[in-house]
């Protein structure tokens, strides 16, 4: 979840922080419904990553988005394929969201809340959640890009306490049109009594990434800490480490 809608929403925030500005001050002529307010976003990728574990089990996942944007506030869905490898019983996942960014001071920045929803639910625990997400972003010069983000989840899946989340991570631009990004996330979600205990991990990830006729391509590399069985995430969250184990993601995408 992390990934993608970070990219999606960086993007938006950059449209409507930018381009935005631009839609606000024709919006007596445009009307919010007018086409060029609308984008979508076809994906595939070799495993869909969220915060650094496999949410497909290391299985391809095919993805999609439908956005809207005007002025300063934006909204979408997003979906992606979901492996039941693990006979979870979730196939689909499906994230509903809208915010509004703007920029102040060079700093690109928006607010979202998200709701992440599962179908197919074959089991009892309650894999959807709420999210509220702060996102920002701060162009040092046209090489180098800062990028932070906290989430706050009130009841994390499964039957898991509040969740806290925060990113941080470096963005280069390089030779030829490639850029490569270095990112390392926390996240903490407290235990619910008689449930299960707090658990916590670190994760990161770098990623090579390059435009190419009219495809977005990125290869990235993601770990986790979380190496053994015992530790609290696989204890709380997963039940295994395969899906926090260290693996190498292609993914390509198209914008229309």
């Amino acid at each position: 979840m992390i990934k993608k809608i970070t990219k999606l929403c960086l993007a938006g925030t950059l449209a409507l922080g930018t381009v935005g500005t631009a839609f606000a001050a024709d919006e007596a002529s445009t009307s919010p419904f007018a086409a060029e307010n609308f984008s979508s976003t076809l994906t595939m990728t070799s495993s869909y990553m969220f915060r650094g574990i496999s949410f497909s089990n290391d299985q391809p996942a095919l993805q999609g988005s439908f956005d809207w944007g005007y002025g300063n506030v934006f909204a979408g869905v997003w979906g992606s394929s979901l492996s039941d490898a693990d006979s979870s019983g979730y196939e689909l996942e499906t994230d509903w969201y809208a915010g509004y960014a703007d920029s102040v001071a060079g700093i690109d920045w928006f607010v979202m809340p998200i709701y992440y929803s599962f179908s197919d639910n074959n089991t009892s625990a309650e894999a959807n959640m709420w999210e509220i997400w702060l996102d920002a972003s701060y162009a040092i010069n046209d090489t180098f890009t800062l990028h932070s983000m906290y989430a706050f989840t009130p009841e994390m899946s499964y039957k898991n306490g509040d969740g806290h989340y925060i990113r941080g991570d470096v963005t280069a631009n390089l030779p030829q049109g490639f850029s490569l990004t270095a990112g390392i996330g926390y996240q903490d979600v407290e235990g619910v009594t008689g449930v299960n205990t707090d658990w916590d991990y670190t994760h990161w990830d770098l990623t090579l990434a390059k435009s190419l006729a009219g495809f977005d391509l990125s290869l990235m590399y993601s770990d986790t800490s979380a190496d053994k069985a015992t530790d609290s995430l696989n204890a709380n969250y997963l039940g295994s480490t395969d899906n926090s184990d260290d693996t190498v993601v292609f993914t390509v995408s198209r914008s229309f």
